[in-house]
């Protein structure tokens, strides 16, 4: 397991067949640099793909003061550290089947985030932003680096070379988050049970 993100950097860039190698994040090599201009959008990226166990957060809204549009009965603040809604579930409910998720809205009054739905006292499943490396498990931190040597693939070797290479790391990327997805359904029945990443890949 990684315990910086300097070893996910170095991963990346072993997949992409790059000899060179990062020794700190602020270092001013071109590989450095590189990888700092990805890493925080690559991450976020691979979160939001998958409902990870290590970043799923289940919490009650706190409404939010003022009149919501059409024919929501309520308003409530978006978590400040929720990157992908997986649905609004009764608290009462403990497992939401896919037909008893509770329809919502996410929207902006220009000042923050908003949620909009018909369920009072709603709790909200939600996939948050994990920045601290040592709570990734061995899927994702494999998948983040699939994603990021993808990324580093043509600035590093050009659009000839890299082409190729970014589309070998795709490939990667796809399969190792199938791989996550049958793995975290076999450990326990997923309070998202339609899967999205597979429900997309799938037609």
């Amino acid at each position: 397991m990684a315990s910086n993100k300097v070893q996910i950097w170095n991963i990346a860039l072993a997949r992409v067949g790059s000899t060179e190698r990062v020794q700190s994040e602020n270092e001013g090599s071109l590989a450095s640099d590189l990888c700092a201009t990805f890493y925080d959008i690559c991450r976020d990226f691979v979160l939001e793909a998958f409902p990870w166990r290590f970043a799923k957060k289940r919490i009650t809204l706190a409404l939010k003061a003022g009149t919501p549009p059409g024919a929501w009965l309520y308003q409530y603040a978006l978590p400040t550290d929720c990157l992908r809604i997986r649905c609004i579930t009764n608290p009462l409910t403990r497992t939401p089947l896919a037909n008893l998720k509770i329809p919502f809205e996410r929207a902006t009054d220009g000042a923050s985030d908003l949620i909009f739905t018909d369920m009072e006292d709603a709790e909200l499943i939600y996939t948050c932003r994990v920045t601290d490396v040592s709570r990734y498990d061995s899927s994702f931190l494999s998948s983040l680096a699939f994603n990021m040597a993808m990324e580093l693939a043509i600035p590093l070797m050009g659009a000839q070379k890299g082409g190729p290479v970014a589309q070998a790391m795709d490939r990667g990327y796809n399969q190792t988050v199938r791989i996550a997805a049958a793995k975290s359904m076999s450990e326990g029945f997923d309070t998202t049970p339609d899967n999205e990443f597979l429900a997309a890949r799938n037609g």
